[in-house]
């Protein structure tokens, strides 16, 4: 999406890379699992909850839901889109945190709660200074970014 955006058409491009940096550092272990359910109209994920990751759901939502209203820029190979169930009624995930993260990326209130001991040298959560941008799909356009 963001090589897509280089001309910068809507306004958007820092958004977008912005939310690529979030997700790299993320990367795969700050990704949630999902448990498959199946209804009438096909496969569902619900998505289950990274306790000790900053909420980012509705940033998640938009790029999935991007794919949906772009569909002229993806390739028409690889997986399909699949409907993701986000809600705080989910199941939580089990999975741990990857280290060297900034604390912008953590949950305030599980940061908080966690040992001293465990952030320092388990996680080795990082000091960078990491921006972090509130905004909604609608906004992204006017979101202040750096």
């Amino acid at each position: 999406m963001v090589k897509t955006s280089a001309k910068d058409e809507d306004g958007d491009l820092g958004v977008w890379k912005w939310l690529q940096d979030v997700l790299l550092r993320y990367q795969a272990d700050g990704m949630s699992s999902d448990d498959t359910d199946t209804d009438g109209t096909g496969t569902i994920y619900r998505v289950k909850i990274l306790v000790w990751r900053r909420n980012i759901d509705q940033y998640v939502q938009m790029i999935d839901d991007e794919r949906k209203w772009s569909a002229d820029i993806f390739s028409g190979s690889g997986a399909k889109s699949v409907t993701r169930v986000r809600s705080p009624e989910n199941p939580k995930s089990s999975r741990r945190p990857p280290g060297e993260l900034p604390t912008t990326l953590f949950n305030h209130n599980w940061l908080e709660d966690a040992d001293d001991d465990y952030c320092q040298i388990t996680l080795d959560v990082s000091k960078e200074d990491f921006p972090w941008i509130e905004f909604t799909p609608e906004q992204r356009q006017e979101a202040d970014i750096m």
